[in-house]
């Protein structure tokens, strides 16, 4: 934002139009100096939403000729290459073994390949299911095999992806309540 007038433009606020956005803004200063210029950096979040997206924000400022400054943003949005569960919870105490199934949905337009998985712990198990691209992760839990300490922390499953352009370690955190 450059201030081309002859008095300190004071920012008020950066505001947004739409309901379909987590919106957010960063402003260097929210006082620019006659002929100097800060930085404004406005992110969104498309709330479900693919391919191409037009936003639109406000610049509210002390401006007696435009308080009002309307900005402008095109983005195209693609699909995630994968959606990966945030984490695996086993909840039955009473269980020595117990199972959890977990979904790991590929994006159908990219080459990624999940090339390997290891798990933190010998008393997790992980066995792979491919269906098409996607695949079901099941999680086998051995509460006999628990280290001491480790019943409610530093368990994770890793996951190795692999694409054209990167390969990728996830960590999914498994939860295990006592």
């Amino acid at each position: 934002i450059e201030n081309d007038g002859t008095e300190p433009l004071e920012i008020f606020s950066i505001s947004h139009a739409s309901c379909c956005s987590i919106f957010d803004y960063i402003l260097e200063q929210d006082i620019i100096e006659s002929c100097e210029r800060t930085s404004l950096t406005i992110s969104f979040d498309p709330i479900n939403s693919l391919g191409d997206l037009k936003e639109l924000a406000f610049i509210n400022s002390n401006d007696p000729e435009h308080p009002r400054i309307p900005v402008y943003i095109q983005a195209k949005v693609f699909a995630p290459l994968v959606i990966i569960p945030r984490r695996c919870v086993f909840s039955n105490p009473d269980k020595e073994q117990d199972h959890r199934t977990l979904i790991m949905k590929m994006n159908k337009n990219e080459e990624l390949a999940l090339s390997n998985i290891k798990a933190s712990s010998e008393a997790l198990r992980v066995e792979i299911i491919p269906i098409e691209k996607d695949f079901l992760l099941n999680v086998f839990l051995d509460r006999r095999k628990l280290p001491s300490g480790e019943k409610k922390q530093n368990l994770y499953l890793i996951l190795f992806l692999d694409s054209s352009i990167e390969s990728k370690e996830v960590k999914i955190p498994v939860i295990v309540n006592p």
